[in-house]
């Protein structure tokens, strides 16, 4: 953001147009007024910056027309409304074209300068992750480009999101309910220059009561920008966590081979308002989904024939289908029995118990208007374990995998050693990768046990084989869970047995002492350990 920032004050009325003036450039900003929209339609042309803020009711060129005019000579300077006419109509329409905020008069001080310095943060926080990015691609080459159609587009893995953009970098953050986020008392982060792997942990939130979620990367790679803003909690908008809740931005190593865990968040909006539909279209979209509408049964029934929409959400206006509503939600149940129902009620919800009778996700009010939107996409497609799977994750005696020889399927005689009780025979991460050698047909010996690896171990594993993975519980003062991949060993160059086969994975415990990582991170590191085992990075 430059030391003195520009605004264009567009409006019919000269005493709005002052008041602005005296406001702003008490603040250090530039101000030009403008009462006549076609002469700020020329100026916008003409001039740079960094703001516009705009009246919607002014003659010969009313607001919306100046903005449909600006967007088709491809400005994009930023536009905030503010009107003494507001209404659902204008304001959907004038966010259509790419206004960024809505400020209803009369407005104070305080409200107009608080929208205008939000609006340049958000700038100045986009053009910093910008820079980062062009500066770390050309001290780096360039980056694996993103799959063509791809780039835009969120990805969902549990509560993390990732967006490819369009340089080949990736944007991760966290998707959470007001609620949940209202209460996080704390945000670990990781640090500029981590490498991160996919399912293992990114992020850390606590609670006040002594909870802790760890929050799965969504890919991997090199970590290359971080929203420290987020870690302090200051200025975060839960509310749009899409846009203003981003952890870092990464380098990914491994796009294309991840992709596939990754699912979008797909919703079905069945409403006859062709309004009201744009409205959510554009606010689900901005909230990482890919939304399919549909505004007639019949057009209904055929997207509910697409199976990528059958684990998806539909979202039901009660007031568009009226009587026939609670029959649609049946035979859509039906059609679809994993996808969850959302009813949006009716002015004066009169359905409700109707509704309730049938299979349904949730009945909301309003859900746009008030944010619960937000809500109601953490609770519908956030991952909660079932009861059973709960029970099978719990910690129950098994044996510990001390030491693990196979031969891959580059014909590398290749050795795992595990200190620390890492890995359970029967289950977690353990379980997972003899799981996945076997079914590859690979050649292998497991060896039970527990304990330190010593020096000695290292060397007699050493001269047996081509190459030697060592897992091991290691303090590096990081999120736990975390993995930090180390290659060569100056025990083993000294021992003349050459340091570049010896690749050691320090895993950063989940508590003190000894025992198995938990839950999604067990998943990602059986997945980790067996590529590892196979081929390595390059595989």
């Amino acid at each position: 953001m430059s030391a003195e920032p520009r605004l264009l004050v567009v409006d019919d009325e000269e005493v709005v147009c002052r008041s602005c003036s005296r406001i702003f450039e008490g603040q250090g900003y530039r101000v030009q007024t403008c009462t006549d929209a076609v002469e700020a339609l020329r100026l916008a042309e003409e001039q740079r910056y960094s703001a516009i803020l705009l009246d919607i009711r002014m003659p010969a060129l009313d607001g919306i027309q100046f903005l449909e005019q600006l967007r088709l000579r491809n400005l994009d300077v930023p536009v905030i409304i503010i009107t003494g006419y507001s209404s659902v109509a204008t304001a959907t329409a004038s966010m259509k074209l790419g206004a960024v905020d809505y400020i209803p008069k009369p407005f104070t001080p305080e409200e107009i300068s608080r929208a205008v310095q939000r609006l340049l943060q958000e700038q100045q926080d986009l053009g910093a992750l910008e820079r980062v990015r062009r500066r770390n691609l050309k001290l780096i080459g360039a980056p694996e480009r993103p799959e063509q159609g791809l780039a835009g587009q969120h990805l969902f893995l549990d509560d993390a999101w990732l967006r490819v953009e369009p340089d080949g970098t990736v944007t991760v953050g966290a998707f959470f309910s007001r609620s949940t986020a209202a209460t996080i008392s704390s945000v670990r982060l990781p640090a500029t220059g981590d490498q991160v792997h996919q399912g293992l942990p990114l992020a850390a939130f606590g609670w006040p009561d002594g909870r802790q979620s760890l929050l799965p990367s969504p890919i991997s790679g090199e970590v290359v920008q971080v929203h420290h803003q987020l870690g302090r909690g200051i200025g975060v908008g839960w509310g749009d966590p899409c846009r203003e809740c981003w952890i870092a931005g990464i380098r990914p190593t491994r796009l294309a081979a991840e992709l596939g865990v990754l699912q979008p968040r797909r919703v079905l909006l069945a409403c006859a308002g062709e309004e009201v539909t744009r409205q959510g279209e554009r606010r689900l979209a901005d909230l990482g989904c890919e939304v399919r509408a549909a505004s007639t049964p019949q057009e209904l029934f055929e997207a509910l024939r697409d199976p990528t929409l059958s684990c998806g959400l539909l979202l039901l206006d009660e007031e568009s289908f009226g009587l026939e509503g609670p029959q649609l939600v049946r035979r859509a149940v039906a059609a679809a029995p994993a996808m969850k129902v959302v009813v949006l009620a009716g002015r004066e919800a009169l359905l409700e118990a109707v509704y309730r009778q049938e299979q349904i996700f949730y009945y909301a009010v309003a859900p746009f208007a008030d944010e619960e939107i937000v809500d109601i996409l953490a609770a519908a497609f956030s991952a909660r374990p079932s009861a059973a799977e709960a029970l099978a994750a719990r910690p129950t005696p098994s044996p510990r995998i001390r030491r693990i020889r196979l031969t891959n399927r580059r014909g590398e005689t290749v050795t795992l050693l595990v200190g620390g009780g890492l890995l359970a025979e029967q289950q977690g991460a353990g379980k997972q990768l003899v799981a996945g050698l076997l079914a590859r047909s690979c050649p292998l010996q497991v060896t039970l046990g527990q304990g330190p690896v010593s020096p000695t171990d290292l060397l007699r594993e050493s001269a047996g084989c081509d190459r030697l993975v060592l897992l091991l519980a290691e303090d590096t003062g990081r999120i736990p869970g975390t993995l930090v991949r180390r290659t060569g060993s100056r025990l083993l160059q000294a021992a003349g047995s050459g340091g570049s086969q010896l690749v050691t994975l320090a895993l950063q415990p989940p508590a003190a002492g000894e025992g198995e990582v938990p839950g999604r991170t067990a998943t990602a590191l059986g997945q980790l350990l067996l590529h590892e085992l196979l081929g390595g990075p390059g595989a």
